[in-house]
């Protein structure tokens, strides 16, 4: 067994809203069987990710809100805990009023949004995880009404690139980066796929070459851009192939269970 530590991305990466492929899930049982760590690493709610992991019963610990939260996924109990600070969270939820968008705010408890948009159709169709509307995110979250964990910006008016040049510049306080075509993220830098990725090494006590980290998105750049393998799927973000360290087959083709064969089985 290469790599002891296997790290995915969920979206696009592992799986999608119609779950996971049965072959990638018998690839992952047999790798833990094996004594190998297997952790989903996304942007989607704890509760979400969850409850999928726990119909296939796959990975003891779950990273969510692209690393917020780090959690036992059979106890619940959280490992690690992380948000945006609520003034900076106030601050850029009080700018995005006067750009063409609709953000929403992820906390513990639900999704929270002023708008609707087809990022909040995606989760009503759905059906799995709690939404919220409230007249104003800011003022909800100055008032102390749940905590911004991350926040995701819906680019309707403006692309995402045009988004990202205009809000990139925050510097060290918070990472801006996108998880679609239409969709922008600010993270914590603290809580960053990346600052996952280490926290872990140390909490399983793995060496950097013993790690293994795939995603398909340009959110997922911190994730496989560390002193570990980085690896991108084939028909992902063209950004996130320039940096990876391996590029694998395309999701179609179920790109965790080939490098799982690949490297650890």
């Amino acid at each position: 067994m290469k790599y002891k530590l296997f790290v995915a991305d969920y979206d696009g990466t592992l799986g999608g809203f119609d779950g996971i492929k049965e072959e990638t899930v018998r690839a992952i049982r047999e790798y833990e069987r094996r004594g190998g760590k297997f952790v989903v690493c996304t942007g989607r709610m704890f509760k979400n990710i969850r409850v999928i992991c726990d119909h296939y019963d796959i990975a003891d610990i779950v990273v969510s809100y692209q690393g917020a939260r780090i959690n036992d996924r059979k106890s619940g109990n959280t490992i690690f805990a992380e948000k945006i600070p609520q003034p900076l969270a106030v601050s850029v939820l009080n700018s995005l009023k006067s750009v063409p968008v609709k953000p929403a705010v992820l906390s513990d408890s639900a999704l929270y949004y002023s708008e609707d948009s087809e990022y909040i159709e995606m989760y009503k169709k759905a059906k799995i995880v709690k939404l919220v509307r409230v007249k104003d995110l800011a003022a909800a979250v100055a008032g102390g009404e749940f905590d911004a964990l991350k926040i995701n910006v819906i680019c309707e008016g403006i692309t995402v690139k045009e988004f990202m040049e205009k809000y990139g510049g925050y510097g060290d306080k918070l990472i801006l980066n996108s998880g679609s075509t239409r969709l922008a993220e600010f993270i914590n830098p603290a809580a960053s796929k990346g600052a996952s990725v280490r926290f872990l090494a140390n909490y399983y006590g793995f060496n950097y070459d013993e790690i293994i980290a795939v995603g398909d998105s340009t959110n997922d750049m911190e994730l496989i851009s560390g002193s570990w393998h980085g690896v991108a799927v084939e028909d992902g973000a063209e950004e996130l192939k320039k940096i990876a360290d391996e590029i694998t087959v395309p999701y179609e083709k179920q790109p965790v269970k080939f490098l799982l064969e690949k490297y650890c089985l």
